[in-house]
């Protein structure tokens, strides 16, 4: 599975997961240098498994990513509902670089939740690359 990321703002990633001719749109963090909690992660291939606590149960997780831990794929809006994480959506809305996270929104979440698990329980190996479809600023 793919992760595009088309957009690199001043509050926001946002990007799109490649399905198989389906599409489910992401939102994360911007890029801050591979920061925990405060970054998306960097570009790459990655391990998917699965991962469940009492806050975040039956998600997927991303492993093996350089300086981080516990990075999931969970339900979310804004980028500020993601610590590091990724949130998918059925829907997005972007403005310009300059605006702040308020500006940059993915919705039905839940819904592209579901979309996307189905297609990741599918897999015998599930791996998530992640690329970029445009440049981003270097912090």
């Amino acid at each position: 599975m793919i992760l595009e990321r088309f957009f690199h703002g001043a509050g926001s990633t946002v990007g799109r997961f490649l399905l198989h001719g389906r599409s489910v749109y992401s939102i994360e963090k911007p890029w801050l240098l591979n920061q925990p909690w405060e970054s998306c992660i960097p570009e790459g291939e990655y391990d998917l498994r699965p991962y469940s606590s009492e806050r975040f149960p039956n998600v997927w997780e991303v492993c093996d990513v350089p300086g981080r831990s516990h990075i999931l794929i969970h339900a979310g809006n804004w980028s500020r509902d993601v610590s590091g994480c990724i949130a998918p959506g059925m829907t997005y809305r972007v403005q310009s670089p300059e605006s702040t996270d308020i500006a940059c929104y993915v919705g039905r979440s839940r819904e592209a939740l579901s979309v996307l698990f189905s297609h990741i329980a599918r897999q015998e190996s599930p791996t998530l690359k992640i690329v970029s479809a445009c440049s981003r600023l270097e912090n």
